[in-house]
């Protein structure tokens, strides 16, 4: 660290809104405010989010795609560090992780935190050599942070050895319940429709088109006036819209989605995959009972199995809304466990302070190679 007092942390990231940018945003703020030399490479929304709150960015682009763009993204990237000297460069996401250690090649302290692991993105034989990858490059890592215990677990049958979990968290003080009557007035929902609530990037990974389907399929089986909400945008829009029906309304991207929680009678999540989403912790603070598939963690989040659900399956979700719909008090037993769960054991205090621990640790350590 030569002459420096506070360790210098790069934070290197693709996704740059929704919720690996959220965690990425608290934490360089929360290292910000505590004295650590900080700056984020990124751009989009992120970057303005963390500049107006005086974080310094430092511009770096990149696509999802785990080969498009790649050799442009670590031109610009080695030309970044180059010119900002890390102690520490912490890679967040698939592609920063694929990136970041492709230029550093363990010279520089890394930590890795992938936020869900990218062989669940790609089919055969892609994944197969996502899964070589990681298995190889955890030599160039000091620390992979998974944020839940799912996510550990699939680590070390990657054969990757160097993690520790910290469970993602959120600002509880934020998310606390709101009358559901006046929101649903807010939005112009029906003041005594059952509301499922799903809120998410409109893509393969978060599962939309199933939820939909078993909507579909539940819809005669659901309370007269029954209303579906999407809340978010993305590449399925469109193939969303088509696919849906009167009582399914999409609405789009917005930046606070507290009233929808408020306005929902069930919360789901149909993931595909997830390294442990933030959407369930938020509805659950706020009160509201969560149904979702077992993928990331999220079966550690209920007491109720049947709210966990085995993922891409139409029927079972169909099954679960039906459930879940005629049962208001198993609903309001969900809802009371689940923010139970998340005020005891979901602060982002705890997640921010033990990244930061971690964070300082490595600093201090020698690089791996």
């Amino acid at each position: 660290m030569g002459d420096r007092q506070a360790p210098r942390v790069l934070h290197v990231t693709q996704p740059t809104d929704a919720g690996v940018a959220a965690v990425v945003h608290d934490l360089a703020i929360h290292q910000h405010r505590h004295g650590v030399d900080v700056a984020v490479a990124c751009a989009g929304p992120l970057a303005a989010r963390l500049r107006s709150q005086g974080v310094p960015v430092v511009d770096w682009s990149a696509r999802r795609s785990p080969v498009r763009g790649l050799r442009t993204e670590a031109v610009s990237l080695r030309s970044i560090l180059a010119a900002w000297t890390p102690d520490v460069v912490h890679l967040h996401s698939s592609k920063a992780g694929l990136v970041g250690r492709l230029v550093l090649r363990g010279r520089t302290q890394t930590l890795f935190q992938p936020h869900a692991w990218g062989d669940e993105a790609v089919r055969w034989p892609v994944s197969t050599a996502v899964r070589a990858w990681e298995r190889y490059a955890d030599r160039w890592t000091n620390v992979t942070i998974c944020v839940s215990d799912a996510e550990a677990q699939r680590a070390a049958a990657l054969g990757v050895d160097t993690v520790r979990t910290v469970h993602n968290g959120i600002d509880v003080s934020r998310w606390q319940p709101v009358d559901s009557g006046t929101a649903r007035r807010t939005l112009g929902l029906p003041a005594n429709a059952f509301v499922v609530a799903c809120v998410g990037r409109l893509c393969r990974q978060k599962g939309q088109d199933v939820l939909v389907a078993a909507w579909q399929r539940a819809r005669s089986s659901l309370p007269a006036g029954a209303v579906l909400v999407l809340v978010g945008d993305g590449p399925w829009r469109e193939r969303l819209a088509a696919d849906a029906s009167d009582h399914v309304r999409l609405v789009g991207a917005v930046t606070d989605p507290r009233d929808w929680y408020a306005a929902a009678d069930l919360v789901v999540m149909p993931s595909r995959w997830e390294g442990a989403a933030l959407v369930p912790l938020e509805a659950m603070a706020m009160g509201r009972a969560v149904v979702g598939s077992a993928v990331g963690g999220f079966g550690e989040l209920v007491e109720d199995e049947e709210a966990a659900l085995v993922p891409d399956d139409v029927d079972l979700l169909a099954e679960a809304l039906v459930r879940f719909a005629r049962d208001g008090d198993r609903r309001q037993r969900l809802a009371v466990s689940g923010r139970a769960h998340v005020l005891q054991n979901r602060s982002a205090d705890e997640s921010l302070r033990a990244t930061t621990e971690i964070t300082l640790t490595v600093a201090g350590q020698g690089a791996r190679s």
